[in-house]
């Protein structure tokens, strides 16, 4: 359970807010995740539908990692007043915590309710193997029935994808036109690309394009790049909760106000992202990719991530070793769903990868490099899967696919 410093903690005493931000939430849940892990389950208070979410996510997390029974935190809240999402979430860590109880007012509830939201159904096919063995198949069936897309998709999810290189390079390629998208926000910002094989289990790679398109290089004329990782250190996919970062498109919005938390996330600063929004037919997502992309469903995973629930992605460092050399991810640490950065020293060489990803990007984006500018750090990340192949993605794949 990652350990709270104690300024975090004072969040527990907010008042509900119209909109939390991304550092409130992140200390929001840092804070039930605390109070939880101490057994303090008196003062588990959660004042709007955001906070219920979060509050939700952290008993899941102690459940999954096994090291308490959550049972008791289960019976201390009334779920009754969370939104049906969280409460049927709920459902499904009291099923893997031992409860056997009554779901079919539950279930018709939601049966109800998915008719016309398109997010709630989206998490009864994310959660299908749960709820089968709950014995609720006929939601499950509807879900599927109303969301065959979703249903696709999760079925086929992080399986081979073959060759996506074309796909790759038209993205590399392809200039948005950002003067009108969540009104001219990211006009501005750099674009940050993470190119990767369907095996998660082997690094991407990372290269970048600045605040006017240029791409960006090294001192020799060279295209920058630097390895990533996005693996789940429990195996999951990413539609499910804790599972790989999924490939898509997600927003940076600049960095966590201090390097806490650093045995999680490492020395420096991490960056915060986030999902593009819910639209129609996904128009938003859709405006942001070439041609060639509005037939593939490479981008998809952020989108069933996002309606799902999954928040709090970053890109940080660790203060973890990674003490396995044979692991094909080493020397990374796999996370529960961030961008992974290398950190720490291994035979002899010392690894600060988030130290140069956040000055590489203050200066793509025409940045002083210094501590103030890392919370001005804006843009667009680009995660997708090139091919099937059992290795790391490396400078040279990226020179044979065209992007150079």
């Amino acid at each position: 359970m990652t350990r709270l410093l104690g300024a975090a903690l004072i969040l527990l005493s907010f008042s509900a807010q119209a909109y939390m931000t991304q550092v409130e939430a992140e200390y929001r849940y840092l804070a039930f995740a605390e109070t939880i892990y101490h057994g303090e389950v008196k003062s588990l208070v959660a004042f709007d539908a955001q906070e219920q979410r979060l509050l939700v996510d952290a008993i899941w997390d102690a459940q999954e990692e096994g090291k308490m029974d959550v049972r008791d935190v289960l019976v201390a809240i009334n779920s009754e007043v969370f939104p049906l999402s969280e409460q049927l979430r709920l459902a499904v860590v009291g099923h893997r915590a031992g409860e056997r109880t009554d779901l079919n007012a539950l279930a018709t509830a939601v049966l109800t309710e998915i008719q016309t939201d398109k997010q709630l159904a989206t998490l009864v096919v994310s959660l299908q193997y749960d709820l089968q063995a709950m014995g609720l198949d006929d939601l499950v069936t509807a879900a599927q029935q109303l969301m065959p897309e979703v249903t696709g998709w999760v079925s086929a999810s992080e399986k081979p994808v073959g060759d996506q290189t074309a796909l790759a390079l038209d993205l590399w390629n392809h200039e948005p036109d950002l003067s009108r998208y969540e009104g001219g926000a990211y006009e501005s910002g750099i674009k940050l690309y993470m190119f990767c094989r369907t095996n998660r289990l082997h690094a991407c790679i990372l290269t970048l394009r600045g605040d006017r398109f240029e791409r960006m290089t090294n001192a020799d004329g060279t295209l920058w790049t630097q390895p990533a990782l996005v693996s789940s250190a429990r195996g999951l996919p990413s539609y499910q909760r804790n599972g790989n970062t999924p490939a898509g498109i997600h927003h940076i919005d600049g960095v966590m106000p201090s390097a806490d938390q650093q045995v999680s996330f490492g020395k420096f600063r991490r960056l915060m992202l986030d999902f593009v929004p819910a639209s129609t037919n996904e128009a938003k997502t859709k405006s942001l990719l070439p041609p060639s992309s509005l037939e593939s469903a490479w981008w998809r995973p952020a989108s069933v991530a996002r309606d799902v629930g999954r928040s709090l992605f970053r890109i940080h460092g660790t203060g973890k070793m990674n003490m396995d050399p044979t692991a094909t991810w080493f020397p990374f640490m796999r996370t529960s769903g961030c961008v992974a950065q290398r950190e720490n020293t291994y035979n002899g060489i010392e690894y600060r990868d988030q130290r140069n990803l956040l000055d590489t990007l203050m200066k793509a984006q025409g940045l002083a490099v210094n501590a103030t500018n890392e919370t001005a750090i804006k843009g667009l990340l680009f995660i997708i899967e090139i091919n099937d192949e059992d290795r790391s993605v490396t400078p040279a794949d990226l020179k044979k696919i065209g992007i150079q």
